[in-house]
């Protein structure tokens, strides 16, 4: 990615390494929307930085990247031990909704799920979750049927081939996913729990944590965070 604020960013300004992952057709994902708005309006404060993708980085890894320095920033749902071995940005990208989970899977299954009501028949359900998702031990806990992934698309074959039923996403992302897919949604239930989504940055970039906060309290206080999110869940 190229310089945030001035055209020209200064020779010096320090490069932010991230594991944002670009949308399939080149445009900026939500989420690096977020963060260029954030640094810009902190840029007053805290001058001019540099965006550089590091690539996709499964969420495990992200962390552990985080902790040695190899890793400046990550975006993801917060747990224990996350806010342990990164230092967490408290503001939710999601305003809590990723806690709000929509099943996706294919169009005669999800026909065949609409009718879940109860406890009863919502343990009979396979769900498909990947491992590095708090997700995953969250629902395991409440003592649903988990079944464990590696990774969305390698699950998405595994859905197809019958090894589970839905694959529960974020309310705010259904849509996308879905869409990448080709995968049916679920309208008339879905699971819900308070989370909240992050950015993490690394234990050794304290000074990129208090850009963010500054950044989020400014697109806080003057509504440009407010008009991003209404934009993307529209």
């Amino acid at each position: 990615g190229g310089p945030v604020g001035w055209p020209a960013a200064r020779a010096s300004a320090p490069v932010i390494r991230h594991s944002l992952r670009p949308m399939a057709d080149g445009r900026l994902s939500y989420r690096e929307e977020v963060l260029r708005l954030l640094l810009e309006k902190a840029r007053p404060r805290f001058g001019d930085c540099e965006l550089q993708f590091t690539g996709l980085v499964p969420q495990a890894r992200a962390f552990s990247e985080l902790e040695n320095g190899r890793l400046d920033l990550c975006a993801a749902m917060t747990d224990v031990d996350r806010e342990r071995r990164a230092v967490p940005v408290r503001y939710c990208l999601y305003r809590g909704l990723l806690g709000l989970r929509v099943g996706l899977g294919l169009p005669e299954t999800v026909k065949r799920l609409e009718s879940v009501d109860s406890l009863e028949a919502l343990r009979a359900v396979r769900f498909g979750l990947v491992q590095d998702w708090p997700d995953y031990a969250i629902q395991r806990a409440a003592g649903l049927q988990v079944v464990r992934l590696a990774t969305v698309s390698s699950g998405v074959a595994r859905l197809r081939l019958g090894g589970f039923d839905l694959l529960p996403v974020g309310a705010v992302e259904a849509d996308d996913v879905a869409l990448e897919f080709e995968l049916a949604k679920v309208w008339r239930w879905g699971l819900i729990y308070p989370t909240a989504f992050y950015f993490f940055v690394s234990p050794q970039q304290p000074q990129l944590a208090e850009r963010l906060k500054h950044g989020f309290e400014v697109a806080l206080h003057d509504g440009s965070f407010d008009a991003l999110f209404g934009r993307f869940v529209e």
